[in-house]
């Protein structure tokens, strides 16, 4: 889990995976630097809480080679995993022999958007962050893990995946612990991908784009 600032949902995004600790799974905190309680109350909840650099990639790298299970699972603070979700993960890519995929969306204030954006998923192959994106750890050591930049970097990721198989989908949904406008973050992502697939670098589309962004950003992942 990458983590910067994000006490206010890090105690309940922690919480629902207690279950999961139980029964042998692990948790890992990733923390960028946060300047608020989120260490503490991750070192409470989590089975290692690491030191990384800000960006998110950074973050989301560090958990990953911390890690020692078969599965990777990068899930970002503001969700909760459905029930049942460590079975459908391990069992989906055992059947499929898929190496990697993600979960339904579920926007609290956008239940249309939540429909367009899972039928995308499908018909475009390709897996967000805000997908609960999962990984064999052989086949994420084996492509390096996540580019460094500002943005985008699970498309980027997306990119090399798609080359080795297929993402395996699963259609339950994840569920938000924060109100967000949806929406706003939505029409600023597609700007972001538009440009990027133009072939612009990340660091210039966030500066265009949304200059505040290079904080904020980061601190909603």
């Amino acid at each position: 889990m990458p983590v910067l600032d994000h006490e206010e949902v890090l105690g309940h995004s922690l919480a629902q995976l207690q279950a999961l600790r139980a029964i042998g799974h692990e948790v890992i905190v990733s923390d960028g630097g946060s300047r608020d309680k989120s260490p503490h109350i991750a070192r409470t909840l989590a089975d290692l809480v690491i030191a990384s650099s800000h960006s998110r990639a950074s973050r989301l790298n560090a958990g990953a080679y911390a890690a020692g299970h078969d599965i990777l699972l990068f899930l970002l603070p503001h969700l909760a995993l459905p029930a049942g979700a460590a079975e459908a993960v391990t069992q989906g890519l055992a059947r499929s022999g898929r190496h990697w995929g993600g979960f339904g969306v579920h926007f609290n204030d956008a239940p249309a958007l939540s429909l367009w954006r899972n039928l995308h998923s499908r018909l475009s192959r390709t897996i967000r962050l805000d997908q609960a994106l999962f990984i064999r750890r052989s086949v994420f050591e084996e492509i390096g893990g996540f580019r460094e930049q500002p943005i985008l970097e699970d498309l980027e990721i997306n990119q090399r995946l798609i080359k080795l198989t297929a993402p395996h989908y699963i259609g339950s949904t994840l569920r938000q612990l924060s109100i967000s406008d949806s929406r706003a973050e939505f029409h600023l992502d597609r700007q972001f991908r538009r440009a990027w697939r133009r072939g612009a670098d990340p660091y210039d589309i966030l500066a265009q784009l949304d200059p505040s962004a290079d904080q904020s950003a980061n601190r909603k992942s």
